[in-house]
């Protein structure tokens, strides 16, 4: 006992002379120092590590080859049935062809839809006869009077926000509401495109109105419901009802002077007396109740 302390030996077969702190701490890092413990592996484990690894490494490598080959086999097998599947519903091209639009398109469609009693040109341009002896239409950034799909899309994205911010507004929005008004929205966009696909079939129309262009016409009302809830939301109840009528007779405007060419027309005579008049008042009628209900369901 050293005034009362006790000094504890590390025990050593060996004196060793004094040296400086230095070089001590540097034995005891390189494992020279002492028997104890020391931070630096010893050479025999070192210099086996290598050749096991080398042997999973190349191991790994093989088998991570082979699956990386059967996944890819895999996915271009699942991407081929999908597309296969897809196909028998919606030709892709055909789809890709409605989506073929440009900013000046976009612009001088949202005017028409705005001021359709300003133009007077409503009949789709034809790029010559196919190789079927069809005639074939240019794509919408060519031409202003071919329905397009991008503008019903986006309208259709759009109005589902602006009902969310309604219910926001009010303070009742939850989840479910994104999931509603989009049903809500395909069931009013389904209904509308029976209404024109059978109204067409019953009347025998010159030209006959496809799917996909039944679905163009019909989405283009989203732009409508948009502005109608608006002024709903900021305006009130009247604000509502007097978008309610300026939109709801500029989309009648729009469908009637568009539907009209494909009974063979310039979009002129068209409430001659005859049974297409009877369906074209469907059809304005229409515009009215759904952008009503769809104003109603916010």
């Amino acid at each position: 006992r050293v005034h009362g302390d006790t000094t504890l030996m590390l025990p050593s077969k060996q004196p060793t002379a004094a040296r400086p702190a230095d070089d001590a701490f540097g034995d005891f890092f390189a494992g020279a120092a002492s028997n104890g413990p020391t931070l630096r592996p010893s050479a025999a484990p070192a210099a086996a590590a290598p050749s096991s690894m080398l042997g999973f490494e190349a191991f790994g490598g093989e088998a991570g080859g082979a699956a990386a080959a059967v996944g890819e086999h895999l996915l271009r097998e699942g991407v081929s049935r999908w597309r296969s599947n897809i196909d028998r519903f919606v030709d892709l091209k055909t789809l890709r062809f409605y989506f073929q639009v440009s900013n000046s398109y976009v612009l001088n469609k949202f005017k028409r839809l705005a001021l359709p009693f300003v133009y007077s040109n409503w009949a789709p341009r034809g790029s010559g006869l196919g190789i079927d002896g069809v005639e074939r239409r240019l794509p919408p950034r060519d031409d202003i009077n071919a329905p397009d799909l991008y503008i019903p899309s986006m309208a259709f994205v759009t109005y589902i926000l602006v009902t969310s911010l309604a219910y926001g507004v009010k303070q009742s929005f939850t989840p479910d509401v994104l999931g509603n008004t989009a049903s809500a929205g395909l069931l009013a966009l389904a209904y509308e495109v029976l209404v024109l696909k059978l109204g067409f079939y019953l009347l025998a129309a010159s030209l006959p109105l496809g799917l996909l262009d039944a679905v163009a016409l019909s989405g283009y009302k989203f732009v409508s419901i948009i502005v109608v809830t608006l002024f709903g939301l900021t305006l009130g109840p009247r604000g509502f009802y007097a978008a309610l009528a300026v939109t709801g007779s500029l989309m009648s405007v729009f469908l009637v002077r568009t539907l009209s060419c494909y009974w063979g027309g310039d979009g002129g005579g068209v409430f001659a007396p005859s049974k297409r008049n009877y369906f074209m008042l469907v059809v304005i009628a229409n515009q009215f109740a759904v952008l009503w209900l769809m104003g109603k369901y916010v």
